[in-house]
């Protein structure tokens, strides 16, 4: 039953920190959101490797793939954790133009 909560409490999380960030327009990242992404990868983790319900392991590993692995693989191309006066570190990559056009 505890870990039922667990997971349940972690959709709600996920889903509101989604909601969270497409309505922020601040190039920033907050450190604090960063690290409760991170421990809610591990807790998606923890749900894959349990062998108990087979049923939740799957919900945690597509969970898992679209919060953890996509969504960080995109976001990690630039560094945007701001400190102090809430300037960004680092912004994204400037895609080359291609002056063949």
């Amino acid at each position: 039953m505890q870990k039922h909560s667990l997971l349940v409490t972690a959709v709600l999380v996920g889903s509101g920190w989604l909601s969270g960030c497409a309505s922020q327009s601040n190039l920033c990242e907050d450190i604090l959101e960063v690290k409760a992404q991170a421990q809610q990868c591990e807790v998606l983790q923890k749900a894959i490797r349990n062998p108990k319900n087979p049923q939740m392991a799957l919900t945690a590993r597509q969970r898992y793939e679209n919060e953890c692995v996509n969504f960080r693989y995109y976001r990690d191309d630039y560094d945007t954790i701001c400190k102090g006066g809430e300037q960004p570190i680092g912004q994204p990559a400037p895609k080359p133009v291609n002056k063949d056009n």
